[in-house]
């Protein structure tokens, strides 16, 4: 049988030994045989033997990188190796005779343990197990053992050997593999999930739920920068009050939210009220009480374009794994929004294309429309009236005093058409804007404009000093004038009107500024006004901006914006 060595065993006879030992053919002399002519006693030699057979038995136990623990049939620790103590702090002195219940074994695995001992001599004790040993410091290590029972000559258990691997980091390693693959699934899965649809509001939806699922939080908002307003909205939200700061406002730089999208850096903040970013006016309104923070920035082409902010972790604080799950999941998600947005301004581009098409058919057929009317209401009347008069003035020949008097009424008419005419023309095309310019023939329109209408309007130029502009920039603008004019007389009542042209650099600036009762630009450009539609497209088709500030009550400032270029060299 094999038996462990210790100093309180029963001395070996020389039977038991030498049925123990392999016997070679030429044996090598060792520090376990007798030398030649010592004199000591028999008794004394197997003594001085078994020292030094145990001596170095537990040097060989102590220079092995594996942890070896021996332990009685009660559980005792009666042998500790280098290893055992490298890794849990404590000396063999510490823990001799001690039960590792006592020192060693976290409290939730002390039960299994100790059954396994009580149960011991009706049980097989399992070859392989692993557990976990605590730190003289108290840190957790993970051990892998193999586990051997050394029986005596009358088949008792004498000891039990335990032999462990320190597993602990490989086992860290592993679940963090694991726990990254599954992560990387599932960010997968939420990637095509957002990206699968072009729909904007399904994708900040989309969006604001997986991240309250995947962090398990309260609440998530989703909050765009918008670049006109230069502030940010809440476009989207899950959880605990979601619907209420929906199409709220922050300003840039307000709040944790517009901390990260003015820095474009994620935070983690485990209590808010300690941090003096955190607005709490939502919290006030709402009755949520937000308690932990992670907010990161969403961009897209370098660019922050808004950010995701996820309150109160269900299942204990916010950590620095959660912070990089939603840095991760942000990346597509900017994607996903920008997606959504290009192609929703396609869609809406050619939404109001076909718009304009129809609207550019309506417009073509009404101009038609009054052309008719107006060549046969007022030129078709005035050249029956001239034929009727020159049918009269044939009767009236022998009679010269009727003749100069009918020659004159017919004069007077003729004036009359041709000014008809003329008028005509001047709503079509104006000649003085191919001949003259586009400040001359907006001089014309505003003063002939201001008559008809009995309306103030003033007409001012600064720094053109007579040049011309190409072709294209002169319409555009003079039809944009025209059309803020025409809306004046049709929506402001307003008694006056300020119109301005003037080069500021590199760029022509045209403002038209009126003292009428205003209305509300957002409220227009929902209800799809054709006429602000139209201004903005001959502004965008010249590389131009417009833009339309007015507040019910106050009156209304169109203000546009096109690159400046000088004469045609064709004029």
């Amino acid at each position: 049988m094999i038996r462990e060595i210790s100093a309180s065993d029963p001395i070996e006879t020389e039977k038991s030994r030498a049925t123990s030992r392999v016997t070679y053919a030429n044996p090598l002399p060792t520090i376990m045989d007798p030398k030649p002519g010592d004199h000591r006693t028999e008794h004394q030699q197997s003594e001085e033997t078994l020292k030094k057979e145990r001596d170095f038995i537990y040097a060989v136990l102590d220079t092995v990188s594996a942890l070896i623990v021996a332990l009685d049939p009660q559980g005792r620790i009666v042998r500790f190796n280098r290893a055992c103590e490298r890794t849990t702090g404590y000396a063999f002195q510490e823990v001799k005779g001690r039960y590792p219940w006592d020192l060693l074994l976290v409290p939730e695995e002390l039960a299994p343990v100790k059954a396994v001992f009580e149960t011991l001599q009706s049980t097989q004790l399992p070859s392989q197990f692993t557990n976990h040993w605590l730190t003289k410091d108290g840190d957790r290590r993970l051990i892998k053992w193999s586990n051997t029972i050394l029986l005596d000559d009358a088949g008792a258990i004498e000891y039990i050997i335990g032999t462990g691997i320190d597993v602990t980091e490989q086992t860290q390693a592993e679940n963090e593999i694991k726990q990254r693959n599954q992560e990387f699934t599932v960010l997968n899965e939420i990637s095509q999930a957002i990206t699968s649809t072009l729909n904007l509001e399904e994708t900040l939806t989309m969006v604001t739920d997986h991240t309250t699922w995947l962090l398990n939080v309260a609440a998530t908002s989703l909050l765009l920068y918008d670049q006109e307003q230069d502030d940010l909205w809440f476009a989207a939200g899950s959880g605990t009050d979601a619907d209420f700061v929906v199409g709220k406002r922050l300003a840039l730089g307000q709040g944790i939210a517009g901390w990260v999208v003015q820095h474009g850096e994620p935070v983690l903040i485990p209590d808010v009220s300690k941090d003096p970013r955190f607005f709490d006016g939502f919290d006030r309104k709402t009755g949520f009480k937000t308690r932990s923070m992670l907010c990161v920035p969403l961009r897209s082409k370098e660019r922050t374009i808004g950010a995701i902010e996820a309150m109160n972790k269900r299942n204990g604080p916010f950590d620095e794994d959660d912070l990089r799950l939603l840095s991760s999941m942000a990346a597509p998600a900017a994607t996903a929004i920008e997606n959504a947005r290009l192609f929703e301004q396609v869609r809406s581009g050619r939404e109001r294309l076909q718009a304009l098409s129809r609207r550019l058919v309506e417009v073509q057929e009404a101009e038609r429309r009054h052309i008719s009317r107006e060549l046969h209401d007022e030129a078709g009347q005035a050249l029956s009236s001239l034929l009727l008069g020159l049918s009269l003035l044939e009767r009236e020949a022998d009679r010269p005093e009727a003749v100069i008097a009918r020659a004159n009424e017919l004069e007077h008419m003729v004036d009359d058409v041709l000014d008809n005419l003329h008028r005509l023309a001047m709503n079509l095309r104006p000649a003085s804007l191919d001949h003259l310019g586009l400040v001359s023939a907006l001089e014309n329109y505003i003063e002939s404009f201001g008559k008809q209408h009995a309306l103030n309007v003033q007409f001012e130029t600064v720094g053109l000093d007579g040049e011309r502009l190409p072709s294209a920039v002169e319409t555009a603008l003079y039809r944009i004038v025209q059309e803020a004019l025409t809306n004046v007389i049709r929506h402001a009542r307003a008694t006056r009107v300020d119109v301005l042209l003037e080069r500021r650099g590199d760029q022509i600036v045209t403002i038209v500024e009126d003292d009428g009762v205003g209305f509300d630009p957002h409220e227009a450009a929902q209800s799809g006004r054709m006429g602000i539609f139209g201004m903005r497209e001959r502004a965008e088709m010249l590389d131009g901006t417009l833009v339309i500030e007015s507040t019910v009550g106050t009156g209304t400032t169109v203000f546009v914006e096109v690159p400046y270029a000088h004469q045609d060299p064709d004029r």
